[in-house]
């Protein structure tokens, strides 16, 4: 695991449902991190689609200030989670993505989730919900992202991008698989 940073709860949905890599997932379970308390393995009966899986980790975990939501295939720049934690600690920031606004990982705080609501599980199995959810928070979200891509500071009002995690072919981070 690339976790350097203390991480309360390291959550892995097992969204495959037909039980090809259960083995291999329940796998996670037995990765020793210090910087881990707890790991919560689930395998899914069914595909429960992309936005089903990010919502059950917020539904699960609801008093948390936030959650770090990353896809199956991202590995962490060391101090990249400490990066995105700083970040949130501004009342007004409600997302922190790496360099570009990308969704591959992302930090959503619970304000947001309160104002906005969860991700639209009608948008199954994948693709969009990001961007869905994204246009719900409107024009302020998406002209801080802007400023991003247009090379503007990294304190924009309630988004903020920091630099992109590497890449990875192996199961890293609290993953949904899509």
């Amino acid at each position: 695991m690339s976790i350097d940073y203390p991480v309360d709860n390291f959550v892995v949905f097992n969204n495959n449902g037909r039980g090809q890599i259960t083995k291999d997932v329940d796998g996670i379970k037995n990765l020793c991190n210090p910087n881990v308390k707890k790991i919560h393995v689930t395998h899914m009966p069914a595909n429960v689609g992309c936005s089903g899986a990010w919502n059950l980790i917020i539904k699960c975990f609801m008093k948390a200030p936030y959650w770090v939501i990353s896809n199956h295939d991202v590995m962490y720049e060391p101090g990249f989670l400490e990066e995105m934690n700083t970040c949130a600690q501004d009342p007004e920031v409600g997302t922190v993505h790496g360099a570009g606004g990308g969704w591959d990982i992302f930090l959503v705080k619970d304000w947001l989730i309160q104002k906005y609501g969860l991700f639209d599980e009608a948008l199954y199995p994948a693709y969009c919900e990001d961007l869905d959810f994204g246009v719900r928070f409107g024009t302020i979200a998406l002209a801080a992202v802007a400023a991003q891509l247009l090379g503007g500071n990294d304190k924009c009002d309630r988004s903020c991008s920091i630099r992109r995690p590497l890449a990875s072919k192996q199961p890293q981070g609290t993953a949904s698989s899509r």
